[in-house]
């Protein structure tokens, strides 16, 4: 019984530990990306500062996100 029910589905879960990672960290780096537009949008005085800021998390959250499709 385990080795034909138990250990398949113990193999199974351990195979989409890696994707829930990533999909857990392109969630948070998308949090940082709009976090980073807003502040963008609301200080346009300072935009050498803010646009590193915005572009560098954008630029995370898509590699991100070709990694996973």
């Amino acid at each position: 019984m385990e080795s034909c029910v138990a250990n398949p589905i113990n193999t199974l879960i351990k195979l989409f530990v890696l994707p829930s990672n990533l999909i857990s960290k392109r969630h948070d780096k998308l949090l940082d990306y709009d976090s980073a537009q807003s502040a963008y949008e609301k200080v346009k005085d300072q935009q050498s500062r803010h646009v590193f800021k915005h572009f560098f998390f954008f630029n995370l959250y898509f590699s991100l996100n070709s990694n996973l499709g």
